[in-house]
């Protein structure tokens, strides 16, 4: 993944600023201990890595370009965090040698990738034997509002046809497949979002 489907603008980086590892991540926080060392992989500001370091040993945060990272050093910035560090990465293929982490982190990103079973295997490279991966990812095809509104109806159909040509649109359904795929199990699929943590053995 070169660039980022979403884009940056002020509405999407609002939305995604709100995000905590409460509101956000409360799937991956019964597994989190203050020793360990967390990767957060598609950080974006960077607000659950913040909220992540705040609990752990060291967090390192991951974006696919430094005008991406930018914002995420920024956000850090204003908070006092200094057990967080950056690194410019491809999910497909990690900078990081293998079992560097006690949990890997990925937050609707999957959704993003060319390949994201292979973005899991590499999450499961770099994560040491007992460890955690957690992704969480929304499954489109699965969404739902009421009352209709044509607007959100039209959003939702362009998409589908900007990432059709990247990504197999069916994945998050196999989800389960997906992570068996790359070696691991998965403790929950719930409503339209996939939460995955696999144990590595």
């Amino acid at each position: 993944m070169s660039t980022y489907t979403h884009g940056h603008s002020e509405s999407v980086l609002r939305s995604h600023r709100w995000r905590t590892a409460e509101n956000s991540a409360g799937y991956l926080l019964p597994h989190v201990r203050p020793e360990h060392r967390v990767l957060d992989v598609g950080t974006g500001p960077g607000t659950i890595a913040v909220d992540l370091a705040r609990r752990v040993a060291q967090v390192t945060a991951t974006e696919i370009g430094e005008t991406e990272l930018d914002l995420s050093r920024a956000t850090a910035a204003t908070t006092g965090v200094n057990n967080l560090d950056f690194h410019m990465a491809d999910a497909h293929a990690l900078p990081f040698a293998d079992d560097s982490f006690d949990i890997a982190h990925a937050h609707q990103v999957l959704q993003h990738v060319s390949d994201p079973v292979r973005a899991l295997r590499e999450l499961a490279r770099v994560t040491v034997p007992g460890g955690v991966i957690a992704a969480r990812d929304c499954d489109y095809a699965a969404s739902t509002w009421w009352p209709r509104v044509p607007e959100i109806d039209e959003w939702l159909r362009l998409y589908r046809s900007a990432v059709r040509a990247r990504i197999a649109p069916s994945w998050r359904r196999d989800a389960r497949a997906a992570v068996k795929h790359s070696g691991g199990d998965v403790d929950g699929v719930q409503r339209g979002e996939c939460r995955l943590s696999r144990h590595v053995a």
